[in-house]
């Protein structure tokens, strides 16, 4: 079931990605950001390059999503987590080459790129900022609304375990992060793309309404996602994940309306968009790169595609190196997660359990029972490796509070090792087998019943 789980969430990010950029590569006059007047002889040839982008787009969408099914065999799952991990970085990958290489082709034909934004603007069209844009107090009701399941938690004591503080504080950080988006949404330049005056008002206050509303419905999904998630959990708690695959499908969803009711709106307003070129501007490693221009951050050539480095400044390099160790950490450490197992041993009066970064050490002496189970109540990670094979670390089990827990998932017995104490009351362990998990806990019955001879 986890694994399953985790590949929705894995596929719903492909989804959201490849649905914005197929989304983003066609505006107006603009393909991948690059300028074609409309009377071009090169723009079939360019309108054909897109189309080829886009197949090439979608194939490796495709190809991910059947690669990454391979997660769920039986040879992969003791690495599966590794193994994903590796191929949605390689698919980020991949899709960056393909829009890259599709620019220059673009360029090849005799498109304008443009220069990151460095958009003429007219001071009148400036002053319609704010005056299209949907209301703020909107999406700070939305943002007052996410306390509700804290503020359940806090009246209710039976909803204060890590599961629903978990969702209670989400929920607030998720729709700070979406307010925080409405306002990016209203501060982003306006575009002077006609030498009308006049019209140029009307796309500035049709654009700002357009981008505000959608940052405005996703504050909208995600209240309603971080509630039904809080009620589901109430009723039992795996109901709760069953929403995850659908948040961000819906947010892929509000994107690609948005995006195509902005470039809805440029294809029929736009003469032709008046951009300050800059010849020393080009593309390194997929981010901006300009040795003239000091700025570190830049919006994007498309700005709905959010901004990017400029990788000629000593600041952006630090930045992009800084992203790539942070990635290249990430993914070792889920190596080093998915790849070892724990083991459970004695030594003298000393139970000792090896895991990668949640070891554990109990004295027989703290020991107060071991029994066997076959009934797990329902269990939350709070600190600690879930993976598709194998859990390991801090985990709030039902009944039992915090309790550490050493498990491979697809085994159903358990050892119950209570504690006298209040960090771990409980520790909960099981073996590669059923039957392996019955010798283990012959033996840690042996060695704990020998401490009473």
């Amino acid at each position: 079931m986890y694994g399953i789980f985790v590949l929705l969430i894995i596929w719903a990010c492909c989804v959201i990605m490849t649905a914005a950029l197929l989304t983003a590569s066609r505006r107006g006059s603009r393909i991948l950001g690059i300028s074609f007047a409309k009377d071009s002889g090169k723009l079939k040839e360019a309108q054909a390059l897109l189309k080829s982008y886009r197949i090439k787009a979608v194939a490796a969408a495709v190809i991910f999503a059947a690669v990454s099914a391979l997660a769920l065999t039986k040879p992969a799952k003791g690495f599966a987590d590794l193994f994903l991990a590796v191929l949605l970085v390689l698919f980020i990958a991949a899709q960056n080459v393909l829009w890259v290489s599709a620019r220059k082709k673009l360029q090849a034909l005799g498109g304008e790129a443009e220069s990151e934004n460095r958009v003429e603007v007219d001071l009148t069209v400036s002053a319609e900022k704010g005056k299209g844009s949907v209301p703020a107090v909107i999406v700070w009701v939305f943002f007052a609304l996410s306390f509700a399941p804290a503020a359940v938690s806090a009246a209710f004591e039976e909803y204060r375990s890590a599961l629903y503080i978990a969702i209670s504080v989400s929920a607030v950080l998720c729709q700070l992060i979406f307010t925080l988006i409405y306002y990016q949404m209203r501060r982003l330049p306006a575009r002077l793309v006609s030498d009308d005056i006049e019209t140029a008002r009307i796309i500035a206050r049709r654009t700002e309404k357009i981008q505000t509303a959608g940052a405005a419905v996703n504050a909208f999904l995600s209240l309603v996602f971080w509630i039904a998630v809080y009620i589901a959990a109430a009723f039992h708690y795996s109901a709760a994940f069953l929403f995850f695959p659908a948040f961000p499908v819906a947010i892929a969803v509000n994107a690609v309306v948005s995006s195509q009711l902005l470039n809805k709106l440029e294809t029929e307003y736009s003469d032709r968009a008046k951009e300050a070129r800059s010849s020393g501007a080009t593309v390194k490693f997929g981010c901006y790169y300009n040795p003239d221009d000091p700025r570190v951050f830049v919006p994007k050539a498309i700005e709905s595609m959010g901004w990017t480095i400029n990788l000629a400044t000593k600041t952006g390099k630090t930045i992009f190196a800084t992203i790539w160790i942070f990635v290249a950490a990430v993914i070792a450490v889920v190596a080093c997660l998915s790849l070892m197992g724990f083991e459970v041993k004695t030594e003298g009066d000393t139970l000792i359990i090896d895991a990668p970064f949640y070891g554990e050490s109990v004295s027989r002496g703290d020991i107060t029972g071991i029994e066997l189970t076959e009934d797990l109540p329902p269990a939350v990670r709070t600190n600690g490796y879930g993976g598709s094979e194998k859990s390991y670390g801090h985990f709030s089990v039902e009944g039992y509070g915090d309790c550490l827990l050493y498990a491979y998932n697809d085994v159903d017995e358990f050892i119950v090792i209570s504690t006298g104490r209040k960090d771990a009351p409980c520790i909960f362990i099981n073996d590669e087998s059923a039957d392996e998990t019955e010798k283990l806990y012959a033996e840690l019955c042996e060695w704990y019943e020998n401490d009473k001879n």
